[in-house]
């Protein structure tokens, strides 16, 4: 017998058994894969359905909060290009509403990042409590960001805070809608925020690494409907300079 004829003869099975290898893998319920995958240490996931390629979380489990109906899809368009790539989205009008797409090749490339969340369930996750209370809702996108080996390598993106508002024990701050551009400096997160109410103006620039180290500079022109009551914490601060600005400039490790 030939080669030819040994290798003809091999074709057809050969080919079956790749199709049922296929077949298997896309049908591999997600229920019995994930709960295996190395997960963050006290994740829990909940009411898994669908497969490895297109499926659904029930409800997420972390850090003492919970998300409900997660879902993902892998894009083939992508895969057949050597780029494993996930479309993510949060539908959980409780906590917040999000969806992005996020590859792999060589570097962790998010395109397309849209998020909507209250600002009270943002607050929770500072690591330092704050004397006030935030209202309003924080609308975020993001183009595009690149991470490799912990370095933030590029990143587009846009803050709204709208109808921001902090309440505190001596009177409402209303701070109308704050936004911010976000970009990476130096491998660093770099987020640069502007902000104009009658109640206050004010301008910041944040800088996070990768690490948790941070460094923040703001300006805060007080106007004239400061609440009386928060003066005080104004003196807390620091003096106005000559321009009437209260400039702060502060720097640490975030620690959540």
């Amino acid at each position: 017998m030939t080669i030819k004829n040994l290798f003809s003869r091999l074709l057809l099975p050969l080919l079956f058994l790749v199709c049922y290898l296929l077949f298997l893998v896309a049908t591999f319920p997600a229920a019995q894969l994930l709960p295996r995958l190395p997960l963050p240490a006290g994740m829990q996931l909940h009411d898994i359905s669908g497969t490895i390629w297109q499926g659904r979380i029930g409800q997420l489990s972390w850090q003492r909060r919970a998300f409900h109906n997660v879902q993902w899809e892998v894009l083939f368009s992508r895969l057949w290009l050597g780029m494993p790539t996930v479309r993510l989205s949060l539908q959980d009008p409780e906590t917040a509403m999000a969806s992005a797409t996020v590859g792999w090749r060589g570097k962790w490339q998010i395109d397309d990042l849209m998020l909507q969340a209250p600002l009270s369930i943002l607050q929770q996750q500072l690591p330092y409590p704050l004397p006030a209370e935030a209202s309003g809702t924080l609308h975020l996108n993001i183009d595009q960001l690149s991470i490799r080996d912990q370095q933030c390598l590029a990143l587009e993106g846009l803050a709204d805070w709208r109808q921001a508002a902090l309440q505190t024990p001596a009177g409402e701050l209303a701070l109308n809608n704050p936004q911010a551009k976000l970009s990476c400096q130096n491998n660093k997160l770099e987020i640069a925020v502007r902000q104009d109410s009658p109640a206050l103006r004010s301008q910041a620039q944040l800088q996070l690494s990768w690490q948790g180290q941070y460094q923040i500079q703001a300006s805060l022109y007080p106007g004239n409907e400061f609440p009386p009551g928060l003066r005080a914490a104004l003196d807390w601060l620091g003096r106005p300079d000559s321009s009437g600005a209260i400039r702060i400039k502060n720097e640490g490790r975030w620690t959540n």
